[in-house]
């Protein structure tokens, strides 16, 4: 039986515990997204933006490293705490949910993956 890969979720936590600034970032950022119309947004957008406004504001002699790893969590986590899905969330590998390119489409069956 193949194995399932490592979940992160908890690395994940322990990142948000030590960032709290990033999920106040993330939230402000999509509640601008949410105001301009958009139903649906992408967390890579919000999450690269975020990056790159942090690493400008330290300044090129600090290091802010944001694991894009992270993203799907933060994705869900903002998702529940809204009680809507402005990001689109797919199956997460480690929870059985196969192998998904960056469009949520399965590479074996090119069907999309429902979360």
């Amino acid at each position: 039986m193949p194995r399932l890969p490592r979940d992160i979720e908890p690395e994940a936590l322990e990142f948000h515990e030590a960032n709290p600034e990033v999920w106040r970032l993330v939230c402000q950022q999509a509640h601008r997204a949410r105001t301009r119309g958009f139903k649906e947004f992408a967390i890579d957008m919000i999450w690269n933006v975020i990056s790159w406004e942090q690493q400008l504001a330290m300044g090129p002699g600090h290091k802010f490293k944001m694991p894009n790893n992270y993203r799907a969590y933060y994705a869900r986590w903002y998702n529940e705490a809204i009680g809507e899905k402005l990001f689109r969330e797919c199956r997460l590998r480690s929870r059985g949910g196969g192998s998904y390119d960056r469009h949520g489409l399965d590479r074996e069956t090119d069907e999309r993956a429902d979360p």
